[in-house]
């Protein structure tokens, strides 16, 4: 390769490295086009990473959760696969968390499997979980859903947490009924975690259905069911 030119002196260089040149630039704005921006795009933790184009209506921070839409691609290909990212809209959505941010139609590395960070509305400081409502792109913490919190700080709020997506788990919780859990309706009930009370739901009576309203103090059996966005009562205890 040719040493580094002077200022003033004659440009000499040679038909390989004048080639090589283009194919740098090229590539560069290859990234570029694909997501390539001043962040770091690899995380700490090693996780399954797609490309999303931020396809909402305006621009969105790292940690934002997108769900997971159709390609913007006219062709499929292995190396640059890309998927639109909207808020979540759809039945039973697959979702991704940003690493970096994204403006509007702008295409980086999202999360679908593994650790990531992510800003967190922590409702309840004894959150484990956090789930992604519809027509939103920020997390919500809760006692079962989409992902698992790793780590968050103390007190409730919107948190910096590290969340780990993608592993599908089904939450079934205790819980005891704080109001009348109407038949085909909804009640409310505290979620117990290790023998103890640790925050309230609300829970839907929505299968099963026809046998009575469950009355106030009954155990439960519920369950997060992503589709619904929804605690469903799965078991109640007989009345007396």
């Amino acid at each position: 390769m040719e040493p580094p030119a002077s200022p003033g002196a004659p440009l000499r260089i040679s038909a390989t490295d004048y080639n090589a040149a283009v194919e740098a630039g090229r590539r560069w704005r290859d990234q570029g086009r694909l997501g390539r921006g001043p962040y770091s795009s690899t995380p700490q933790i090693v996780s399954s990473i797609v490309k999303v184009r931020n396809s909402t209506s305006g621009s969105l921070g790292a940690g934002a959760v997108v769900e997971l839409n159709a390609t913007p691609m006219s062709e499929l290909s292995r190396r640059n696969l890309v998927f639109d990212g909207v808020a979540r809209s759809g039945v039973d959505p697959f979702c991704a968390v940003l690493i970096n941010p994204l403006d509007q139609l702008e295409i980086g590395p999202a999360v679908i499997a593994g650790a990531v960070m992510a800003p967190v509305n922590i409702i309840d400081a004894d959150n484990t979980h956090a789930k992604v409502e519809p027509s939103s792109t920020q997390l919500k913490g809760d006692f079962g859903g989409w992902c698992r919190i790793l780590y968050k700080p103390g007190g409730t709020g919107v948190l910096t947490c590290v969340v780990a997506v993608g592993h599908a788990e089904n939450i079934v919780r205790k819980a005891r009924a704080t109001t009348t859990v109407n038949d085909g309706g909804t009640g409310s009930a505290d979620v117990y975690i290790n023998g103890s009370a640790r925050g309230n739901v609300t829970v839907s009576y929505n299968w099963m259905t026809g046998s009575g309203n469950i009355v106030s103090g009954s155990d439960l059996y519920i369950q997060y069911f992503h589709d619904e966005n929804k605690w469903i009562v799965i078991g109640a205890e007989c009345p007396p």
